[in-house]
């Protein structure tokens, strides 16, 4: 058989009561440097925690950790490996370091349940608790540092600021957060401007539109906040420096989280650009926010250790005499864990909760390496900040932000440096403003007063003749077109009617009326219950006509009166109606007159209403909530901006979704003339669901609706939105015509939907409570609702289709470089098992078998052959464990595998079989496994027994040359074999021959005498088994040959006894 090795290594993860932990760390890439400076502090939290007898207390962590690289393909790769390998006993993740692995890497971990402690991690995105519910942090988002920035300004009496900011999104949100807290401390921003970041091959044209924004901010603004990563500041700076605003003294730069030696090129996209001295002139007064490092003698001694640990076992790193802030977070991102695991321990919980673990992060508060560390309610850290100042090559922190507190403490002891190497801070404009208003000329004060007056007087005039003209022109015009019935009316033969069997095959989508159908399937059904799906409650739908208009297709929704009159009033609504032109407006194409299809006609939504929308399964929608909803309030506050005033109507089956996933509203204007598809009692009262209380209680204004109104109506469909069911579906136990009285009855508590499941954003659930409220003047407006939707959401106005194409693009690129890994690891594994094949194989043979190829048996007119066995071994083995046997044989052979270049036939116990001219041949066969096995003997002077160290190793060895056959047998575990007697002689040589002695035989002794370089013995005849007796010798050594031989013992042991076959 053959001899094969294994490696298995025991991980302490099989033990029960161990807590095992999994540290993400950037050892290489681009922040290797941090990773490396770093990691150490972890197993000074962890050796800690473990000594402490009150935290955790029986119970001990263990961890391993992997290089992320800073990179989303490697970090996901490298975790979704841990997963595999530990995941049924994988405790939590602990990092990582940089957004781009904490976003994919945090959406994992909340998929399988598992707590990710990040010590490094800044985007806002993090904090949302429904993508993340698992992810807690010891750093603050970027978001958090706003309040700083506007002390900062209040400091040095900025009031004029500009902002540039990177595409990218975490820095997006963090820019727009700045721009809105110094807009609302007073703060003016003239300029803010984003950009692509930079990449290895950059355009000269992408450049100059980088330079073009650096030009615009030196003609409005003096003081520059630049919201992007090294490499894009950089490139920032050195075109500032082209422009001479890093020289004279007059502006100020303020980058985020700038890391020391960002300036070096090669640190970045740039690479060596040969531009690193002027970059670093250009950084000189570069004022930079970062995470407040402690100064502190406890926290100095801390760094001392994280140098120490740095270097030993694990991470056998280097010696870094910078030891970077994020050490102190990292120490604290474990403790917080052990203090949430502790939390969950003592209330019973189960320790491989996630989600239960993270919640008992949040709203904590524990001791960190220095002071105390404060988590808020999303799972972020309350962080302190440092302002630091570029001087001497390095970053010098000279001021602090305390955020419990809300202080700004500058060090007086400290000079602070600013561009130019000036020691005045810049003002924040000219002296003499920006358009020269504080500097007018003495002299000419009288002369441009009375000009100005004289041209006002004029402007005046004409100002006011011009409005009365304009005016006169526009009523005319205005007459004019509304009399224009041509431009809305339809006439029935031009509509070509598509047949309702094939709508749902019709661009994929389908489109229904407003019916409440699907809400009368539940009301009615005694048997429904709470938990009564949406896809299950609109189930029963019913389509609505669609046909081609001129090229397009169009919906046809009929009129309820067929007898209309072209009041002027009708004529002024159909043209605003017509008019109105908006991303989130149903367009209005006519009004069809001709009995009995008197009809309005309106664009074709293919994807059908908001309650279609819902009602799939699609986990994805819910991804989308702040997409609809923002669809939804931009054209609604458009509605209310138009002559419209309001819409009247407004219902979740009057949200239309277009191809694109935009929404669209419809069913606006002209509300005498709207059709409802109402049957039972229970159809005309749930149509009412959504109208305000007040327009229930005065019947006469509900039909045109009102502003307050549609507020109320946003309130319901996000409820639909949010809860995606319809509205008061868990209101089982009364009719819908109870509902509408319960919700006109003024006394008590005001009657609404109630969620039987609130894991939402919390602001969100407070902007739909508000938008129902009881008063109407205590609902937002939806200008006010549109603020509170983007603060929401980041700042960030994109629709659905926006966030699909980005999700998609951001898996293509994870995607190919996973692809690109596991190609590697393929191949590796492919020369891994070739190495492993050859072994057990000759290779011609192996290459032939993979390739499916007969492999034909071979003759060979000479080969020699080795054998060998161990002297007393059935002794040895019956004094020593079945281990300690497999110990020493693998030791023993693995020795002489070391030897050995001939092909090695098998490995039976303790014989060893080698030969040489098989399956190449060549006439030195005899020699080499000559030299072999003097160097096998040699090999045992210094070879000892572990568990016998007192006992010698003897071998017999015997070595006989002569014709073979070889072949391949079997199929399933192919064996590369040698017959022939030359097989069965050689084997007999061994078992005549004597401890530590090499007994050859006569045609091999032919063979070494022919080489001349061996010396010979003769034994003389030696009787053997089926050959009778045969001229055998002794080989004593080789020419040259200078290692040391070992001693045959005295007496010589008996050759080894056959068994009869």
């Amino acid at each position: 058989m053959f001899r094969l090795g294994y490696t298995l290594f025991l991980w302490p993860l099989v033990l029960t009561k161990d807590i095992n932990l999994g540290i993400l760390l950037p050892f290489s890439g681009p922040e290797k440097d941090i990773g490396q400076s770093i990691a150490g502090a972890s197993r000074i939290a962890i050796d800690k925690i473990n000594s402490d007898k009150n935290l955790l207390p029986d119970r001990e962590i263990k961890f391993f950790w992997t290089d992320t690289a800073c990179s989303a393909g490697q970090g996901l790769y490298k975790v979704v490996d841990m997963w595999f390998k530990y995941g049924k006993n994988l405790h939590a993740l602990i990092g990582g370091y940089c957004d781009a692995v904490c976003e994919p890497v945090g959406l994992l971990a909340s998929h399988w349940n598992l707590p990710l402690i990040s010590y490094g991690c800044s985007s806002s995105s993090l904090s949302n608790k429904n993508s993340y519910p698992t992810v807690c942090r010891t750093v603050g988002p970027f978001s958090k540092l706003s309040p700083m920035l506007v002390a900062v300004a209040q400091y040095f009496n900025w009031r004029r600021i500009a902002i540039i900011s990177s595409t990218e999104n975490v820095w997006q949100l963090t820019s727009f957060q700045i721009k809105v807290e110094l807009e609302a401390s007073g703060v003016h921003i003239p300029v803010f401007h984003s950009f692509d970041p930079g990449h290895v091959k950059i355009t000269g044209k992408e450049k100059a539109l980088h330079s073009a924004i650096l030009k615009d901010v030196k003609e409005k603004a003096r003081i520059v906040i630049i919201c992007a990563y090294g490499g894009d500041i950089r490139e920032m700076m050195l075109f500032a420096k082209g422009l001479n605003m890093t020289s004279s003294g007059k502006y100020a730069f303020i980058t985020i989280n700038l890391q020391r030696g960002a300036y070096i090129g090669e640190s970045s996209w740039m690479g060596d650009d040969g531009r690193d001295e002027e970059a670093f002139e250009a950084f000189i007064g570069l004022l930079n926010v970062h995470i407040n490092k402690p100064n502190t003698e406890k926290y100095k001694a801390f760094e001392d250790l994280v140098r120490i640990r740095n270097q030993e076992d694990p991470f056998q790193g280097n010696f870094y005499e910078t030891i970077d802030v994020h050490a102190g977070s990292l120490y604290d991102a474990v403790y917080l864990y052990a203090f949430g695991l502790n939390k969950t321990l003592e209330t019973g919980g189960d320790e491989f909760n996630g989600s239960l673990v993270a919640k008992n992060m949040i709203n904590l508060t524990y001791p960190g390496i220095d002071g105390l560390v404060s988590i808020d309610e999303t799972g972020d850290r309350n962080p302190d900040y440092s302002l630091q100042d570029f001087k001497n090559g390095l970053f010098e922190d000279f001021a602090e932000y305390i955020y419990s507190t809300k202080t700004f403490t500058v060090n007086s002891d400290i000079l602070i440096i600013f561009p130019g190497n000036k020691s005045v801070p810049p003002k924040d404009g000219p002296d003499c403003g920006w358009n020269n208003e504080f500097c007018p000329d003495e002299k000419d004060k009288s002369s441009i007063t009375i000009i100005i007056s004289f041209v006002c007087a004029i402007a005046v005039s004409f100002t006011i003749l011009g409005i009365g003209v304009t005016t006169y022109l526009k009523k005319k015009n205005y007459e004019h077109q509304i009399q224009q019935t041509e431009l809305w009316k339809i006439n029935y033969n031009q509509l070509e009617l598509i047949d309702a069997k094939n709508v749902k095959n019709y661009k994929g989508g389908i489109i229904r009326t407003a019916s409440s159908s699907r809400i009368m399937s539940r009301m009615t059904d005694d048997s429904s219950n709470d938990d009564t799906s949406y896809r299950e409650q609109t189930s029963q739908q019913i389509f609505s006509c669609i046909a081609r208009y001129k090229g397009k297709t169009v919906t046809i929704k009929n009129i309820e009166n067929d007898d209309i009159r072209l009041t002027r009033q009708l004529l002024v609504e159909l043209k605003a109606m017509r008019d109105l032109t908006h991303d989130n407006i149903n367009q209005f194409v006519g009004l069809c007159l001709e009995k009995p299809h008197v009809s309005f006609i309106e664009n074709y939504c293919p994807r059908g209403s908001i309650q279609d929308v819902l009602a799939r399964d699609d986990k994805l929608i819910d991804e989308f909530q702040f997409s609809f909803a923002i669809d939804i309030a931009s054209g609604v506050a458009y509605l209310h901006n138009s002559p419209l005033h309001s819409h009247g109507r407004l219902k979740s089956g009057n949200c239309l979704v277009d191809s694109r996933w935009i929404v669209k509203l419809s069913d606006f204007g002209c509300p005498w003339l709207r059709k409802n598809d109402l049957g039972s009692e229970d159809c005309f009262y749930q149509a009412y669901f959504w109208t305000a209380p007040e327009l229930l209680r005065d019947g006469c204004s509900a039909l045109r609706g009102t502003q307050q109104g549609d507020a109320y109506s946003y309130g319901i469909i996000l409820q639909e939105i949010i809860s995606r069911n319809v509205p008061f579906y868990s209101e089982n136990a009364i009719s819908p015509k109870e509902i509408i009285e319960c919700i006109k009855h003024k006394t008590g508590n005001p009657f609404r939907p109630r969620l039987t499941d609130t894991n939402c954003n919390p602001s969100l659930l407070q902007l739909m409570i508000s938008c129902w409220s009881e008063e109407p003047e205590k609902r937002p407006t939806f200008s006010e609702i549109k603020k509170a939707l983007k603060k929401m959401s980041g700042g960030k106005e994109t629709n659905v289709m926006d966030k699909m194409v980005h999700m998609l693009e951001r898996y293509a690129n994870q995607l190919e470089s996973e692809v690109l890994e596991r190609t590697n690891e393929l191949a590796e594994e492919k020369k891994k098992t070739d190495m492993l094949l050859y072994r057990m194989l000759p290779k011609q043979v192996a290459d032939a078998l993979k390739s499916n190829e007969d492999v034909t048996p071979r003759s060979y007119e000479s080969v020699t052959i080795y054998f060998s066995d161990i002297v007393g071994f059935t002794q040895m083995a019956s004094e020593s464990t079945p281990l300690q046997v497999v110990d020493f044989l693998n030791e023993l052979y693995t020795n002489f595998d070391t030897i050995i270049d001939n092909y090695k036939v098998e490995t039976i116990g303790d014989a060893y079989m080698v030969t040489s001219g098989v399956p190449q041949e060549f006439s030195t066969h005899a020699p080499e496994i000559a030299t072999m096995a003097l160097d096998i003997l040699s090999c045992l002077t210094t070879f000892r027994i572990k568990h016998m160290e007192e006992k010698r190793v003897f071998v017999r060895i015997g070595i006989h040359s002569g014709p073979v056959v070889t072949g391949i047998v079997g199929q399933k575990m192919p064996r590369y074999c040698l017959f022939g007697d030359t097989v069965n002689t050689a084997s007999r040589m061994e078992s005549t021959s004597l401890a530590l002695r090499i007994q050859v035989s006569e045609t091999t002794g032919f063979f070494l005498r022919e080489d001349g370089s061996f010396s010979l013995e003769e034994r003389g005849g030696v009787s053997i088994k089926g050959k009778g007796t045969m001229k055998t010798y002794w080989l004593l050594g080789k020419t040259g040959f200078t290692k040391t031989l070992p001693s045959p013992p005295s007496p010589p042991l008996k050759p080894k006894q056959h068994v009869e076959e």
